[in-house]
């Protein structure tokens, strides 16, 4: 079964390109809303491609797990992954938010109006120690952990 049987190219109000793509299953229709280019190319590619959609996404998920699995974290207790949980707030995770993490968390702290602690200093240098796929890693597995609440 082709996942694409329908497409749709329109802008947002950000100027980012909304792709509603719909798909015809045995249940009936699911649409499917990218507010995303690298996602657009994605399912453009798939298309052009005659791939089933899933496939791409699978094998996308698949690549990152592997990515990820022998990247090793230091421990981080409940309450640093909140704070860090609070300066990832919104749906989109930017580059920036990978590279500026620890500054994010720094600037958290002061617009909370609190003089940073010793354990916050300390959640800010191990943050700082932290090279770009462990910071991938840390947001994944937090964004996960606080999903459900």
């Amino acid at each position: 079964m082709n996942i694409i049987s329908n497409s749709k190219i329109s802008e947002d109000v950000t100027g980012k390109n909304v792709a509603t793509k719909t798909a015809v299953m045995e249940n009936g229709e699911i649409k499917i809303s990218v507010l995303n280019d690298d996602v657009y190319r994605l399912v453009d590619d798939a298309r052009k491609n005659g791939k089933d959609l899933s496939y791409c996404f699978n094998d996308i998920v698949q690549l990152f797990n592997f990515a990820l699995q022998d990247i090793e974290l230091p421990y981080f207790s409940y309450d640093e992954k909140v704070i860090i949980a609070d300066c990832l707030c919104g749906p989109d995770v930017l580059l920036n938010n990978i590279l500026h993490l620890d500054v994010s968390v720094c600037d958290y702290i002061y617009d909370l109006g609190l003089t940073p602690t010793a354990s916050h200093k300390d959640l800010i240098a191990k943050i700082k120690g932290l090279d770009f796929l462990q910071r991938v890693k840390l947001i994944y597995m937090i964004r996960s952990d606080f999903s459900r609440f």
